[in-house]
């Protein structure tokens, strides 16, 4: 440093600064082996610990995900069947990963739910939306359940009323 400035060589505040300086480094140490070791054993436990809870939070948004489009589809079906004044359908079949949706007597579009996420019917459930506002359910009376493809415990329920078309979706 004082070869570069010629001038600050014989300055003794610039020469203190530098004692000083060369103490202060002399003084730094590193984290040593073992306490790195300690650390990153610790990262592995809690890492341990939270993955598994991670992932069932994971399984369960795609659950409730699964649940809150089928139910925006359900509700979208309905508005449409009485806004165009034409029937519209919605077919699920059994332990499927993807649903129909579309005018009645017209080709159904193809709908997919999240990752993971499954239909748990016992049989294929149609349901058809009236121009009047009114819904049927064949078979009826069936509520839909949703279940995750990684732990059929877990499930979604959604029901329709087809007095009033009313799309509810229970935990």
């Amino acid at each position: 440093m004082l070869k570069l400035f010629p001038e600050c060589a014989d300055n003794p505040s610039v020469e203190a600064m530098k004692r000083k300086f060369d103490r202060v480094r002399s003084r730094e140490r590193g984290f040593t082996l073992p306490e790195v070791l300690v650390v990153i054993a610790i990262i592995g436990i809690l890492a341990a610990i939270a993955i598994p809870t991670w992932q069932s939070v994971i399984r369960d948004r795609q659950l409730d995900s699964a649940a809150n489009q089928l139910a925006s589809d359900l509700r979208l079906a309905n508005n449409r069947a009485t806004n165009q004044l034409t029937n519209y359908i919605v077919v699920l079949p059994v332990n499927s990963a993807t649903y129909q949706i579309g005018p009645f007597g017209r080709p159904l579009d193809s709908r997919s739910l999240p990752d993971g996420t499954r239909t748990r019917n016992p049989t294929p459930v149609t349901m058809t939306f009236g121009s009047d506002g009114t819904a049927a359910s064949a078979p009826s009376g069936i509520p839909i359940t949703l279940r995750s493809s990684a732990d059929s415990s877990k499930t979604r329920t959604i029901d329709l009323n087809t007095e009033t078309a009313r799309v509810k979706v229970d935990s």
